[in-house]
């Protein structure tokens, strides 16, 4: 199996599509500090255990 080529060109990187972090994973906006804490907060925490620690 052969790689893909390298990129050394800035212009063909494509834009990062960052997700809001005032939606909830159920799309539901988060509007209120008890909202943060109780589901969107933990859902991101979840999210960075997955993602990074495995």
């Amino acid at each position: 199996m052969s790689q893909n080529p390298s990129n050394y060109d800035e212009i063909k990187v494509p834009a990062l599509a960052l997700s809001d972090p005032f939606i909830s994973e159920k799309g539901k906006l988060i509007q209120t500090v008890e909202e943060w804490e109780m589901v969107r907060r933990p859902e991101i925490f979840r999210l960075f255990q997955d993602e990074v620690y495995g």
